[in-house]
């Protein structure tokens, strides 16, 4: 039997996939230098094969043998784990990138790009669930008015499921402003229904509150 023959017979009984070419490698280096060996004590290169095969045993007995020390299921199994490994590894990659995407979103005041007006806040309320931090009143080409805020997220209240609350937005007549809410991520716009000279009462839940008076700001 020739080498290539023997080497196919033994990688046959191997089930796990992935290590039939290890194998076969490992074999190949062993009956070459087999080979080698028995050519410097005086056989021929066919005879020196056919020895060297020869002295390396049955094929499906070896094949077998070597079966059970690489498992086909513990094979599957690393594998397995491996990719999980990749995989939650990439996901911790996007979630980190996530968070030093919104840290960096949080760092900076937040005012809306296509503002034609903007009036600077710098006020906040806090909570057990977290701050808000109002930074800006703006207003748009279409006469809207929106108010803006960064919400900063107690980190024990947000993964007990509680969270920070809602808010009420009200004018001095206690007649609710809010219109519409636009979020993106942790930052949000409010859309709000003002007049000249309003004040606005902003409350939350728990009834922590802060008053915006428009004539103050220029607004």
């Amino acid at each position: 039997m020739k080498c290539d023959e023997y080497i196919r017979q033994v990688t046959k009984e191997i089930h796990y996939l992935f290590d039939r070419a290890i194998i076969a490698k490992e074999l190949q280096n062993h009956l070459c230098d087999s080979i080698q060996d028995l050519m410097e004590e005086g056989f021929s290169k066919e005879d020196a094969e056919f020895q060297a095969v020869l002295q390396m045993g049955n094929p499906v007995e070896v094949g077998k043998q070597l079966n059970r020390e690489h498992h086909p299921v513990l094979g599957y199994l690393c594998l397995s784990a491996g990719i999980v490994c990749v995989v939650l590894g990439f996901i911790v990659l996007l979630n980190a990138a996530a968070i030093v995407k919104e840290k960096m979103d949080l760092s900076m005041p937040y005012v809306l790009e296509n503002s034609t007006e903007i009036y600077a806040l710098d006020d906040k309320i806090e909570t057990d669930g977290g701050i808000y931090q109002f930074d800006a009143i703006c207003l748009m080409e279409n006469g809207e008015v929106f108010l803006t805020c960064r919400m900063f997220e107690n980190w024990f209240y947000s993964r007990t499921g509680f969270g920070m609350g809602g808010l009420s937005i009200r004018n001095q007549f206690d007649e609710n402003v809010a219109r519409r809410w636009l979020f993106q991520g942790n930052r949000v716009a409010i859309g709000i229904c003002v007049e000249e000279g309003d004040d606005i009462v902003i409350e939350t839940d728990d009834h922590q509150k802060i008053e915006f008076d428009l004539e103050e700001i220029g607004l």
